[in-house]
């Protein structure tokens, strides 16, 4: 009877001790502010992070548990096309999906845009193998981090960048255009202050000068009018 008490009270210790050692594991992965499921092969939620909550707007973790990863995530009735393990589902084997002679296995990633609260959000996927004991692959852990903030950065800087570019051009082609006008202003100003004195033929050239700046000018603007026209395929 002692001895069974006895190995009554070893195996409440070790089930004390997995009990405090997945609270542990729970606690940790919580404190990870990107949303964490673990999937198993029949694309059933197993665990989840406190972030996956929030994600799918549920309060318990048994609101997601044992159900379909594409329907609590995703709000589908059928596995996600880019989700790159969707190939499996007939076999149920992840073994070809993970390069699995690399140490550590490369995570797969995916980049999609999907509707959250109303609005597109770019989410960036990553997938990443569990390996049993036998080197078999028997769930995966599905990360979801939202990049929309760091693509809105993105394209600002590149409108920034086009902006500063447009400005550049946009100088060059006053320096280009002011070359020849302020050659037509010189030579207006100097026909006029000169008129009565000038020759007919003086009074020619300096028309012909006034004619050849004008059709420099008018070929900047031209150039500028085909830069900006899209090209015809």
């Amino acid at each position: 009877m002692l001895h069974q008490n006895a190995n009554s009270g070893i195996q409440l210790t070790f089930s004390s001790l997995a009990d405090e050692k997945i609270k542990e594991l729970q606690a940790i992965i919580d404190g990870i502010t990107e949303p964490l499921i673990l999937i198993d092969q029949n694309f059933d939620i197993k665990r989840v992070n406190q972030a996956t909550l929030s994600f799918t707007n549920e309060s318990a973790y048994k609101e997601l548990t044992k159900q379909k990863c594409y329907a609590k995530l995703y709000g589908r009735e059928n596995i996600c096309p880019y989700c790159p393990l969707s190939n499996t589902i007939e076999n149920s084997d992840f073994f070809d999906v993970f390069d699995l002679k690399s140490f550590p296995v490369p995570e797969i990633k995916r980049e999609v845009l999907f509707k959250y609260d109303g609005k597109n959000q770019n989410l960036n996927l990553s997938f990443f193998p569990l390996i049993s004991k036998d080197g078999m692959v028997y769930s995966f852990v599905e990360k979801i981090s939202n990049i929309t903030k760091i693509k809105e950065k993105e394209e600002e800087n590149l409108r920034m960048r086009n902006l500063a570019s447009l400005g550049i051009m946009i100088s060059g082609v006053a320096h280009e255009l002011n070359n020849p006008l302020t050659g037509i202003s010189l030579t207006v100003q100097n026909l006029v202050n000169n008129l009565s004195h000038f020759a007919p033929e003086l009074i020619l050239n300096r028309l012909d000068l006034i004619q050849k700046d004008l059709a420099r000018a008018a070929l900047i603007v031209s150039d500028i009018i085909s830069f900006s026209k899209p090209e015809r395929s």
